[in-house]
């Protein structure tokens, strides 16, 4: 059987991901502490200038589509809000568990917080994602890529999710599903790091 370039590239991604989920386990739950930089006269020691997929550091920007509205949603675009982007795709099942407390903060805390659940496999379409956003009949945005994002946020187990301050910086690192008090103390004190900087 021959396969093109694209589908080579695909399987490798694929199997590459599969891998990582074996290794890593698909609910398997790590949290990297929220990064608390030490003081300074200018406010921001401690943040690194460089984008890292780790607390500390400058979130790397993403380019997405609302699988529910069609408009475009960039990390750029949301400074000045704090964000909950969380990985995970269709077929993992903590992922589905996860998206209740998911969407019930989202609607607790309103403009606040900006929750946003990024398809983290690249197999997947964006009806694909639309159609299970509908099931569960989420209010929160749910974005397609094609499975970029993934790569320099360095994720390898679903569902894992990263708290961003209003300054676009990286304040938490979480692998497996979190429940919504998590999720509220995690926002807190992404927020409080986020107005220290």
């Amino acid at each position: 059987m021959s396969y093109s370039g694209s589908a080579r590239r695909k399987a490798a991604l694929v199997a590459w991901a599969l891998l990582a989920l074996a290794a890593a386990g698909c609910s398997g739950a790590a949290q990297t502490p929220p990064a608390d930089p030490p003081a300074s006269p200018g406010g921001s020691a401690g943040v690194k200038s460089e984008t890292q997929p780790v607390p500390g550091y400058k979130a790397t920007d993403i380019v997405a589509k609302d699988v529910k509205t069609g408009q475009q949603v960039t990390l750029a675009g949301l400074k000045g809000k704090v964000v909950m982007l969380n990985f995970w795709a269709t077929w993992c099942g903590p992922c589905r568990l996860e998206m209740p407390a998911m969407d019930a903060f989202q609607k607790e805390v309103g403009t606040g917080v900006r929750v946003l659940a990024l398809g983290g496999d690249s197999g997947e379409s964006p009806a694909q994602l639309a159609a299970y956003a509908k099931g569960l009949n989420l209010t929160f945005s749910v974005l397609h890529d094609g499975g970029t994002a993934i790569l320099p946020y360095q994720v390898a187990g679903l569902p894992t999710t990263f708290f961003i301050d209003q300054n676009g910086v990286i304040r938490v690192r979480h692998t497996g599903p979190l429940e919504i008090e998590q999720m509220r103390q995690l926002a807190a004190d992404t927020e409080r790091m986020g107005k220290q900087q």
